[in-house]
């Protein structure tokens, strides 16, 4: 069913340049801006404001976040940056060379992330409208394209080469690569000014449920920006295409006034640009406008302008839906009739209301429907003639592949005995397009893939017992040096008590205690220490405290030793592990794409 709303409009305003006056003739008060004129104070009212401080994040989630997920689930979309040149419209889309993180970038990564594990195709195309000339930047060969009126009252680019994505890489590498054909060039206030507008479109299909597909279309458009041409100096080339610039936003201004207020006619013929907006504005497509401005007071009557222009676009109602077509599947090929891009029905929808007006004027009913019986049979019979082309492809493709799988079944199995190939497996219906050479190469790799498939269970079998073996190693190596570092532990505290009571009695040697402390510190230290009668003199009982102290640090460095070896032990085991599993991870991947591919050909 359809929904009616209105365009969405949101404004964002740039910060201020480093040879611009700090001072604006711009206001923002909640959801509306206001802005200082001649004629006087004007507000304006739009859907969102993001000022000077907004971040790229924040522009995608106002802007460009409920267009992109309803994308996915099936409706058009078009995001429009418009404004005057250097307001930062190229920064918010993200078009830049190199491509940053704006609205383009975020949108092509949520696409991917919200279509993860879901069967979809995905083309785009990226041209550029220089001088009313169109150009395909992903092929600047194609240039001064053509446009074809449909019988639906649509414009379509004849003959625009659409570029296949499957990964998110794939899609910034293209746009990044069409980016390289842009026409851009240095102005007086715009050192990097766009020459052109741009029209960024992706294409999708998608697998919504099991009989049900959708077809929708994003557009994001980065418009070039009006200019003053006395405040430009433009000479030369750079006056050629302002005036174009400037004449097809004029013309596409004419268009949103005519609209926003509903008049019969609506001059979409008068420029490139409107044609291929006509749809996207009259029909079955969400829009937002992301209106950039210039804080400046230089720029007071170019953003006055832009501002009339986004409260003109505000007023245009669209009746959206989501696009959903019934009793659908995308095969792994691609080669069912319902995943006819759209452009492609409409061409041949029209071919065949014309073809048919022009038959019923010179022919009967009857020969109408013989006529129509007939070329009902001729496409049928060109379907299956695509059919049979594909299948001698694809029959040649596994002839290749099966002669491969054969030599590398060959090398990896190589005890097999010849004696395994002069077998003859078992017998198995041959399918009609496999030849007989071919079936008969299948049914030996058949056989001698069970063959290594057991061999390969033996071994995986023994690595494994082998893997628990030398699991046990490391942990017989892990308790024997928890132990030595213990034991190392206790000989320490030994050492340490040692030396303390040792510096004591010397401090009370060196201090000449009174005989009384003397005899009753003796006499409580008696029991720990009964050799200290045997010294005669204090120099006798330091050189034993020294030979005692360096027996212990050799001790000391054996068990650092015994530890050093142990670590280096744990290594050379750690390694024996990794190694094991690297084989182990080597052959189960061999032997899950050998699986993968023998299902594939069965």
């Amino acid at each position: 069913e359809y929904q009616t709303d209105s365009v969405k409009v949101v404004v964002r305003v740039r910060p201020f340049l480093g040879n611009e006056i700090r001072q604006s003739p711009l206001a923002i008060k909640e959801q509306a801006i206001q802005i200082n004129t001649p004629e006087g104070v004007r507000l304006f009212q739009f859907d969102g404001i993001l000022t000077q401080s907004s971040t790229q994040h924040e522009v995608y989630d106002v802007a460009a976040s409920d267009v992109v997920n309803n994308f996915v689930k099936g409706m058009n979309g078009c995001i429009l940056c418009y404004g005057q040149t250097s307001s930062g419209k190229t920064y918010t889309c993200g078009l830049n060379e190199p491509i940053s993180d704006g609205i383009v970038y975020r949108s092509v990564y949520n696409i991917f992330k919200l279509l993860d594990n879901r069967k979809f195709e995905l083309s785009m195309s990226f041209i550029q409208i220089y001088n009313e000339d169109i150009q395909n930047l992903l092929k600047p060969s194609q240039s001064n394209l053509q446009l074809r009126e449909t019988s639906k009252n649509d414009f379509q680019i004849q003959d625009l080469d659409l570029k296949p994505i499957t990964t998110f890489q794939e899609a910034i590498e293209t746009i990044q690569h069409g980016l390289k054909n842009r026409k851009v060039a240095k102005t007086f206030v715009n050192s990097q000014s766009s020459r052109s507008h741009t029209i960024l479109q992706l294409n999708l299909k998608v697998q919504q449920a099991k009989n049900q597909l959708s077809f929708s279309k994003l557009q994001i458009l980065d418009l070039a920006g009006s200019e003053r041409i006395h405040k430009s100096h433009s000479e030369g080339d750079r006056f050629t295409e302002a005036v174009s610039i400037n004449s097809s936003l004029s013309h596409l201004g004419k268009t949103v006034s005519a609209l926003s207020l509903n008049k019969s006619h609506v001059p979409v013929r008068s420029s490139q640009l409107t044609k291929l907006l006509s749809t996207t504005l009259m029909k079955n497509c969400k829009t937002v406008l992301v209106a950039t401005l210039c804080p400046s007071f230089e720029a007071q009557s170019e953003s006055s302008s832009t501002l009339q222009f986004a409260k003109s676009c505000r007023m245009i109602e669209q009746s959206v839906k989501f696009n959903y077509f019934g009793d659908g599947d995308i095969s792994v090929d691609g080669a069912s009739l319902q995943q006819l891009d759209m452009n492609q029905k409409d061409q041949l929808e029209e071919i065949c209301q014309n073809a048919l007006v022009k038959v019923k004027s010179e022919f009967s009913t009857e020969e109408v429907e013989q006529m129509l019986q007939i070329q009902q049979i001729l496409v049928q019979k060109e379907l299956e003639d695509q059919l049979q082309s594909k299948i001698q492809i694809k029959k040649k493709q596994m002839e290749f592949n099966l002669v491969a799988l054969q030599a590398q079944l060959t090398s990896l199995q190589g005890q097999a005995q010849p004696k395994f190939i002069s077998q003859k497996p078992l017998a198995s219906q041959k399918p009609k397009f496999m030849s007989s050479e071919a079936f008969e190469i299948y049914e030996v790799i058949k056989f001698l893939a069970s063959k290594l498939q057991i061999q390969l269970q033996k071994e995986e079998s023994g690595q494994f017992t082998s893997f628990k073996s030398v699991l046990q190693r490391l942990q017989v190596h892990n308790a024997a040096l928890v132990r030595q570092t213990e034991e190392y532990q206790v000989n320490l505290t030994e050492i340490l008590s040692k030396m303390n009571f040792y510096q004591k009695v010397k401090e009370n040697i060196q201090s000449k205690a009174k005989p009384e402390v003397l005899s009753a510190q003796k006499e409580k230290k008696k029991q720990k220490l009964p050799q200290i009668s045997a010294f005669g003199s204090f120099s006798q009982l330091k050189q034993y405290l020294v030979q005692l102290i360096d027996f212990k640090e050799g001790q000391h460095k054996i068990l650092m030793q015994n530890l050093r070896q142990n670590a280096k032990k744990l290594g050379e085991c750690k390694q024996d592990l990794q190694d094991l599993y690297g084989v182990m991870t080597t052959h189960a991947v061999a032997t899950y794409q050998f699986t993968k591919e023998m299902e594939a050909f069965l």
